[in-house]
């Protein structure tokens, strides 16, 4: 994996004129380009299989997620839901909530992902950094 150092150029940051590292993204792989790779690694399936399947993963998972069920994918990690709160949108107290529209407090809700962390597949920062080194 490239690492570059890129100049902070916002005037207003108070890490203004330093360097930081930076990964050097190579070209976003399709999801076909996916299902071939994996089937280059000698998948007992063809690439459409694996392809549909990806697929089908692509469609159901953030529809679970979507319904307040996390997903983990093996030793990868879990996807689930947060919330994201409007701007002035936090409820000042217990009592607040009463008849209280959601709508009304959250602007968005995402989609993350923790990698797994147990000690025999931990892709969390620090130990994902040694596997790409």
């Amino acid at each position: 994996m490239g690492i570059n150092l890129r100049q902070n150029k916002n005037k207003q940051n108070s890490g203004y004129g330093k360097y930081y590292p930076e990964v050097d993204v190579q070209k976003t792989l399709s999801l076909r380009g996916f299902a071939q790779h994996m089937t280059n690694h000698g998948s007992p399936y063809g690439r459409a299989i694996v392809e549909g399947v990806l697929m089908q993963i692509t469609e159901c998972l953030p529809e679970l997620v979507a319904q307040g069920v996390p997903v983990q994918l093996g030793s990868l990690g879990t996807f689930y839901p947060t919330a994201e709160v409007k701007e002035g949108g936090a409820v000042p107290n217990i009592a607040a909530r009463d008849g209280l529209n959601p709508n009304d407090v959250v602007a968005a809700i995402h989609i993350r992902f923790l990698p797994d962390s147990t000690k025999l597949d931990n892709l969390s920062g620090p130990q994902f950094k040694n596997a790409c080194t």
